[in-house]
């Protein structure tokens, strides 16, 4: 145990809820269908789930036109636009990022005046894998597999 972490009541109240969170988010996500019917007919999303081609940045057309148009114009864009990267990687900061975020995000809590908002936004077409990737995400988490900061 590291020497910043208490071991008061609120401390152990705090890590006690986390772990009981965390369990039943491995049990609620664990199956593609967040439901445990039958041995016999559950998938279970970590045998299943295959890595999505997911880009960065990007946000600005959310919502302004349809998505097939969307699509037509993704098609004519020049493929070096997009960096790829891995769905544990989404809350990284982006290399173009104000060099500011980056120091917030390096300094110690206890001199940081407000823990950055980290927003994802999952955006494609209908079918394409966008629910089943946060919910591995989540179970990952849950897991304590990634991003457990």
């Amino acid at each position: 145990s590291s020497p910043c972490h208490r071991h008061d009541p609120e401390s152990t109240a705090a890590d006690e809820f986390q772990k009981k969170f965390k369990f039943n988010l491995m049990k609620k996500f664990q199956c593609l269908n967040g439901l445990m019917l039958k041995q016999e007919n559950r998938t279970l999303l970590n045998e299943i789930y295959t890595e999505l081609y997911i880009t960065e940045g990007d946000s600005g057309d959310v919502n302004k036109e349809h998505e097939v148009k969307q699509i037509e114009a993704a098609s004519r864009r020049n493929p070096t636009e997009d960096t790829p990267i891995k769905c544990s990687d989404i809350f990284k900061p982006l290399p173009e990022q104000d060099k500011a975020i980056r120091k917030v995000l390096t300094k110690p809590l206890s001199e940081q005046d407000e823990e950055p908002i980290r927003n994802v936004l999952t955006k494609g077409v209908a079918g394409i894998g966008k629910t089943v990737s946060v919910q591995k995400f989540v179970l990952d988490w849950a897991e304590g597999k990634t991003n457990q900061d």
